[in-house]
Formats: C-alpha cells, sequence, structure tokens
C-alpha cells in the first residue's frame, strides 16, 4: 500500500544494475498480497529469474524478480 502518497507500494524495492552495457532491474515485494510490477516499457525487459509466489510480472509477496533489459 502507498501510506507516504508518492504513488509507490511502500512494500517493494526496486532498483538497477548496469555493468558493460548490461542493464538488470531487480524488483522485490515485502507485503503480503499480489502485486503487478510490471511497467509501461515491459517490451523492453525479460525476466531473468525469480523467488517466490506468483507468474510474470505478479508478485505475490513476499517475492521478487530480476529482468534483463532487451530492447
Amino acid at each position: 500500500a502507498d501510506t507516504d502518497g508518492d504513488g509507490m507500494a511502500d512494500d517493494l524495492l526496486v532498483f538497477e544494475r548496469r555493468h558493460a552495457g548490461e542493464v538488470l532491474r531487480c524488483v522485490f515485494h515485502f507485503g503480503v498480497g499480489p502485486l503487478d510490477v510490471g511497467s509501461a516499457d515491459g517490451n523492453r525487459w525479460r525476466i531473468v529469474e525469480r523467488v517466490g509466489a506468483g507468474e510474470e510480472w505478479i508478485l505475490a509477496g513476499p517475492a521478487g524478480l530480476v529482468a534483463r533489459e532487451i530492447g
């Protein structure tokens, strides 16, 4: 839930790592319910690893995923 009004779930951590032209997006949902973490630029990313419950870009927390930029 967004308790501070910034438009993002408070139980969500998202960051990117860059090295040698490769970009990985790491997404971690620490909440208890399902959360759609897909984005408008979802076609730019391919999930390469995930842990926890959920399918595709929906994380049924606690869960996480790592996606590689493809475009």
